[in-house]
Order: C-alpha cells, then structure tokens, then sequence
C-alpha cells in the first residue's frame, strides 16, 4: 500500500477507500463561526470521515498567559486520536473546506506526536465535490485503538525562545496569516492587532491556487 506524508489528491483518496485502509478526519472550522464546521460535517462529510473540532480536540482553553488555540494537554489529545482508531500503522487523510489551514494544524500535530503516515486532502472537501463524490450522514462507529504518543519537543517553541531569539537572530519567524492582519490594517478576532517584531509575512494565501489546491 502507498503511503501518504504531504498531499492526497481525491484520485489518491479514492485508491484508499476502496481498499478500506485509512483513517479520514474532518476538520471544518470557522474561527468567526466555531460551530458551523461541524453542522457542515453533519449535513454532508467523505464516508468515514470522523470530526475534529479545533476548540475541544485541536486546543486546550485559553488560559491568562496563553495563545488563542493553545496546544492541547498531551493525555487529552491521545485519548482523542485514540478514540479516531488510529494506531501506528493507519493511514491518516486530513481536510477541511479547502485551504488546508485547520487540516494543516492537525496533520502538524499528529507528526508531533509521532504518527507519520498522515497526508492533508489536497483541495479540501471542495477539491471532493468538484470532482463529482459523493458524501454520507452517517456517523462512522469505530473502535478505539491504544496509542503511545510520543511528542517530539524540537518541534516547538515557547514564547521565552522565541523573545530570546530575537536578540541572537538565531532563527527567522513567519507569520502565515494575510497582510492585512499582518501589518495591522485590520484585526476580526486577536485582542491586538499586528505582528511579533521581527517577523516575515508569508500569507497563507499566497501558497494556494485559486482553487484551493496546494501550489
């Protein structure tokens, strides 16, 4: 069986399902409209797919000294990917409406912890219908799987680190989200508007087609 790290076209996607080998996780969110991703999966998701939701399985809560979607406690996030069945040697297809941006999050985290064979739908559920698939309603029923996961801690930084590094010049910081919020133009959800001094734009954007797809 082939196995995906990177992208998944729907061509790839269908190959899989039709030998029954992998593990689809729905990641629809929108960060103006928490809730509405998942009544998107429930009026129509990829049969099979199962739903992750940024704010509950994705994040921890916000607390007085954190981000907005803090990482989630390591005991909570394997007990999630556990109830997903996912174990060492599945096959992991991550999407959401198109952009890749929450889908991207989840494919991160799970290399994080460990699980490699995981892949982002290239074109999100978007790139699906276009292509003339079908969706289900029905909630998949799966059973769980144990899991060790095993976070790897070069993978991130703190916020101590990253001031620290502002001084050394020891590593360049992007910042994916578009210009606007970048520069400071416009601010729809963080409490302050602008960027960590220092850091390069590269709009998220600016790395997809106009169809959604990765360039």
């Amino acid at each position: 069986m082939t196995i995906f790290k990177n992208l998944i076209s729907v061509a790839e996607l269908n190959a899989l399902l039709q030998e029954g080998s992998c593990r689809i996780v729905d990641c629809r969110h929108e960060l103006m409209q928490p809730e509405k991703g998942y009544q998107e999966y429930l009026a129509g998701h990829i049969d099979g797919a199962v739903y992750a939701n940024l704010d509950h399985d994705l994040a921890s809560p916000i607390s007085a000294d954190s981000g907005r979607h803090p990482l989630p406690d390591i005991t909570d996030f394997q007990a999630v990917v556990e109830a997903w069945g996912v174990s060492d040697d599945v096959q992991v297809v991550v999407y959401d409406n198109g952009n890749g941006a929450i889908a991207a999050r989840l494919w991160w985290m799970l290399r994080w912890v460990g699980h490699a064979n995981v892949a982002v739908l290239d074109g999100g559920i978007t790139a699906w219908l276009g292509a003339g698939e079908l969706t289900s309603v029905d909630i998949p029923i799966i059973d769980s799987m144990a899991y060790k996961l095993e976070p790897n801690s070069k993978m991130i930084v703190t916020t101590e680190e990253v001031a620290a590094a502002q001084e050394s010049g020891d590593f360049t910081l992007l910042d994916a989200r578009d210009k606007n919020r970048f520069d400071g133009v416009s601010e729809p959800i963080d409490s302050k508007a602008g960027h960590v001094p220092g850091a390069l734009n590269v709009p998220f954007s600016k790395l997809l087609q106009s169809d959604g797809r990765w360039r």
